[in-house]
C-alpha cells in the first residue's frame, strides 16, 4: 500500500506542475530574435522569424537582419536595441539600399476563438501594421510623401497595437508591416509583442505557479495520514 500511495503522490505532483506551466501557448513575435527566441542586438544578426521584401538593394532577400550602431543603416537618433526587441532591415550595410519595404511574419493558430495579440511598434519612415488584412495600427513621423534627405521629422514614437479573435484565422496567420513612405535613408522596423492563444492579455504574467505545487505537501500529508490510520486499524484487528 505504501508503494501505491507514493506512486499516486508522484503522479499528482507531475499533474500539478504541468498545469502551472502554461508558456507553450504564447508566441513572441518581436523583431530581432534568434531561433531560440533570444533578442539579438548585434548588427547583421539574422532575424529567425521575420522576412522583408521590396528593398532597393537587399543584402540577401527575403532575409531580415538586425541593424545596430556601427552599421551604415543605423541612425543615431533612433531608440537603441534591446531588451525586448531590435531594429531589422533588408540591408544593414547601406544607408540608402532599403527604401519601401514589406516586413512579414507568419505563424499558426489552431483555435482562433481564444487568440489575442498586443504590443508596440515603430517604423522609419511611415507604414501600417495589419493581421490577415485587418488594419491594426499606423506609425511614422511623416505621412506620405516623405521627402528625400532626412525631412521626415524624426525621431518617431512607439504606437501600440492589439488584435482580438475576429482578426485571426485558423491555421496560417500573416502579420504585415507595410512601409508606405520613405526618404530612402536609414530605413528599418522594430516591433515587440506577443500572441496568446488562450485569450489572455499579451505581456501579462501567467498565473502564479507557486500555489498549486505548494498545496502538494499538505495533500500528500493527508494521504499519508489516511494510509497510516488504515495500517494501524489493520494491525489492531490482526489476531
Amino acid at each position: 500500500m505504501k508503494t501505491k500511495l507514493l506512486g499516486a503522490v508522484a503522479v499528482l505532483g507531475l499533474s500539478l506542475f504541468a498545469v502551472s506551466g502554461g508558456h507553450a501557448n504564447t508566441l513572441n513575435i518581436s523583431t530581432g530574435l534568434n531561433s531560440s527566441g533570444v533578442v539579438q542586438t548585434s548588427g547583421g544578426a539574422l532575424d529567425a522569424n521575420w522576412q522583408v521584401t521590396g528593398a532597393a538593394s537587399p543584402y540577401n532577400s527575403p532575409n531580415a537582419y538586425v541593424v545596430a550602431p556601427g552599421d551604415a543603416d543605423w541612425a543615431g537618433w533612433i531608440p537603441t536595441n534591446g531588451p525586448n526587441s531590435s531594429w531589422i532591415t533588408a540591408n544593414p550595410y547601406s544607408s540608402t539600399a532599403n527604401g519601401i519595404m514589406t516586413f512579414t511574419l507568419t505563424f499558426d493558430v489552431s483555435n482562433p476563438k481564444f487568440a489575442t495579440m498586443s504590443g508596440q511598434w515603430i517604423i522609419d519612415d511611415y507604414g501600417t501594421l495589419s493581421l490577415n488584412g485587418n488594419l491594426l495600427s499606423t506609425n511614422g513621423a511623416c505621412g506620405p510623401p516623405c521627402n528625400i534627405g532626412h525631412n521626415d521629422n524624426w525621431p518617431g514614437t512607439w504606437s501600440t497595437f492589439s488584435a482580438d479573435p475576429s482578426d485571426f484565422v485558423r491555421g496560417t496567420n500573416v502579420l504585415v508591416a507595410q512601409m508606405l513612405a520613405s526618404d530612402f535613408s536609414y530605413e528599418a522596423l522594430r516591433l515587440e509583442g506577443l500572441v496568446d492563444v488562450r485569450g489572455h492579455v499579451a505581456f501579462a504574467a501567467d498565473p502564479p505557479s507557486v500555489p498549486l505545487p505548494a498545496a502538494l505537501p499538505l495533500f500528500a500529508t493527508g494521504l499519508v495520514g489516511l494510509g497510516l490510520l488504515g495500517w494501524r486499524r489493520k494491525k489492531k484487528a490482526a489476531p
